[in-house]
């Protein structure tokens, strides 16, 4: 079910009040394109799960906290603010997980740079991609006729 970030909580709760006891998950998903980061929760019994989706402005994404709901949440709130920015109102526990705290832009969205990539040298002799230059040796598999069998490059 899509909700706004104003009925997050209510639809939250009334997901809960019915008898939706276990946390499953929370996760986000970055959406530059339309601006978003889509807050995804899924809680209820395996086979009987029940999913919200909340889509939230990427430049403030501030959404209720449903730890008090399900206290497995507040540890899945807390990797959502490190890794994709979303801030939840009422988690008084947001510290970093993994990160250092001078992180600028949180490393799961689209727009995050690969610092460490770019100035990696990559170790092997071509890019990835490269296939013209890329050097493979064929391997038969076990039970396969080796006169039939080829790879070409």
């Amino acid at each position: 079910m899509n909700v706004s970030a104003d009925e997050w909580r209510t639809a939250a709760a009334a997901v809960r009040a019915n008898g939706s006891a276990w946390f499953a998950m929370l996760t986000a998903v970055d959406d530059p394109d339309a601006g978003v980061v889509e807050v995804v929760l899924i809680v209820g019994e395996p086979g009987a799960q029940q999913q919200l989706r909340c889509a939230v402005d990427r430049s403030a994404p501030v959404l209720a906290s449903v730890a008090d709901l399900w206290p497995g949440a507040a540890f899945a709130e807390r990797e959502v603010h490190e890794m994709f920015g979303v801030d939840f109102a009422g988690n008084c526990d947001m510290r970093p997980l993994l990160l250092p705290t001078d992180v600028e832009t949180p490393p799961l969205r689209r727009d995050a740079g690969l610092s460490r990539r770019a100035a990696t040298e990559w170790p092997g002799a071509v890019e990835p991609g490269d296939a013209a230059k890329a050097r493979r040796r064929p391997v038969v598999s076990l039970g396969a006729d080796s006169e039939k069998w080829a790879v070409e490059l």
